[in-house]
């Protein structure tokens, strides 16, 4: 499991380094493999591009005024996926930053930012690449876009809520507590004898009903399952302080909805499902055994038989997914879904594990 210590230390308040916490996490019983440091380069702001003009001097240059809160620069910039509006770092004067080679979160050789001219023009400043500043994941090919609300002048790693380092652990199997940020935040904070930020999530119980129903036939499978609907949902990326804790916890940022179910995975040990609510027959889901001879289409496209007694979940036409294990591509969500609904539920772990082993699917 790999946790980045940015996002354990919002429910944990501690100065203490990654060592000292990887040393405590230890000393509980837990192996710590490795403690991966995060290059955080200073002097990297959000700036705002208030103009855009193409370089007198040079076809393939344009020359940006840029605001960074305290000043507006002028940067000379050959990407040419930025526009006017757009938010991205910057790299001030004086910064040292990565050299493109330095990859997922890896430090290469590094270059210092200087006032210069560019073909006849002044450069204060540099818009930077996701690779300038040694960034995890998977970004598109130029300056890193941030989202429209990220603030002005601020420093970059406050504004992502990302940097630091990052453990990679072992949980052990009597240990289902802590396969959370939030389960070994507590473990951290009983170790270090500090206080423990428990999260407190609003309430929000909407305005109107949500239209599907959920039950339970088979409580041995199911213990609890609930559901909630959201309306005019719009596709779109994830922020980018969610897309770069999720990579740093090891997974790929796909979409907002993907990237929602599998952050609050992640935080909480809540494993979640979202539906196309509109695909679902009969406005209804029941929790249930799989019967003799039923199959299902998963999201991968692949009929599968299911072994009779498998936990599963159903509308009123069939099973939408194997619970705990993989959802149902009919009732899936796509770039056009709009009406979503989200189910949490608590399934018996080993009846998933059976159900797992006896598709060959480990997810």
């Amino acid at each position: 499991m790999r946790v980045p210590l940015r996002w354990l230390t919002d429910y944990v308040a501690t100065p203490a380094d990654a060592q000292t916490i990887a040393n405590i996490l230890t000393s509980r019983g837990f192996v710590v493999d490795g403690v991966e440091v995060q290059p955080m380069p200073e002097r990297i702001v959000v700036g705002k591009i208030d103009a855009l003009e193409r370089h007198p001097n040079a076809d393939r240059l344009q020359v940006g005024t840029v605001d960074v809160g305290t000043q507006k620069l002028q940067i000379v910039t050959g990407a040419t996926n930025v526009a006017a509006g757009n938010r991205v770092p910057i790299a001030l004067v004086g910064a040292q930053v990565y050299e493109h080679g330095a990859t997922d979160g890896a430090a290469g050789s590094t270059k210092t930012i200087r006032a210069s001219a560019l073909r006849g023009v002044q450069s204060d400043g540099m818009m930077c690449s996701s690779t300038e500043l040694a960034l995890p994941g998977e970004f598109e090919d130029g300056i890193l876009i941030l989202d429209d609300d990220a603030p002005v002048g601020v420093d970059f790693w406050s504004a992502v809520r990302y940097g630091g380092a990052v453990l990679d652990l072992e949980v052990p199997s009597n240990r289902p507590d802590c396969l959370s940020i939030i389960g070994l935040a507590r473990e951290v904070a009983a170790g270090l004898n500090v206080p423990w930020q428990e999260p407190r999530f609003a309430e929000n119980l909407g305005t109107t009903e949500p239209k599907i129903s959920v039950a339970i036939e088979d409580q041995t499978l199911c213990r609890r399952f609930v559901g909630q609907r959201f309306s005019n949902v719009t596709a779109r990326r994830s922020p980018m302080w969610m897309t770069l804790r999720l990579h740093g916890a090891g997974m790929r940022s796909i979409d907002l909805l993907v990237d929602v179910s599998n952050y609050a995975m992640l935080e909480t040990g809540q494993p979640l499902h979202f539906y196309d609510a509109v695909k679902i027959r009969g406005a209804a889901l029941t929790a249930r055994a799989a019967r003799e001879g039923e199959t299902v289409v998963t999201l991968d496209g692949v009929e599968r038989a299911l072994p009779r007694g498998s936990p599963v979940i159903a509308d009123a036409q069939g099973i939408v997914g194997v619970a705990g294990v993989f959802g149902g591509q009919d009732s899936g969500v796509s770039e056009s879904t709009s009406e979503l609904f989200l189910e949490a539920a608590n399934f018996s772990g080993s009846a998933v594990r059976r159900a797992a082993v006896a598709l060959g699917l480990r997810t």
